[in-house]
């Protein structure tokens, strides 16, 4: 994971996988970083699709604090597959990854948000795709002003 690729190689790549190359390296390099500041992100879409619940953004980011801590965990299991098992499985246990850490987060904003209706199951879903779509502009925008060299 997040190994170099030699220069001969890295030149015959198109603009577009160069693009994702030096995006993988980023996310690699700087992964600590995007979670620190994932949590921000997601108090801002608790806030705003539970609002009604009367929650300050302070109890929110607080939650998503913890909810991030857990995460983490999550996280480190995913990285001991991705060392103990062939590289070509790093792919798929990144998107279980990504499917039980999404699974996680609905349920931990169930139980913490009360869910009474489907209408709060249907705010849950859609804060949790706000706060992705929130996370990928921040990490490509992020690394597209700051970090890509064409």
């Amino acid at each position: 994971m997040g190994s170099q690729i030699p220069p001969e190689v890295y030149n015959t790549l198109s603009d577009r996988n160069k693009f994702f190359y030096q995006f993988n390296m980023f996310s690699y390099k700087y992964m600590n970083i995007y979670m620190f500041l994932s949590v921000p992100i997601a108090a801002f879409s608790t806030r705003i699709f539970f609002a009604d619940r009367n929650y300050n953004y302070a109890e929110n980011l607080i939650a998503n604090a913890y909810f991030a801590g857990e995460r983490s965990v999550l996280f480190i299991f995913a990285v001991l597959f991705i060392i103990i098992l062939p590289r070509q499985y790093s792919s798929i246990i990144l998107m279980l990854y990504t499917l039980l850490m999404f699974v996680y987060l609905f349920y931990a904003y169930k139980k913490f948000f009360l869910f009474k209706n489907v209408k709060d199951y249907f705010k849950g879903i859609l804060s949790l795709i706000f706060m992705y779509i929130l996370h990928l502009i921040f990490m490509f925008g992020s690394f597209t002003l700051l970090f890509y060299k064409k």
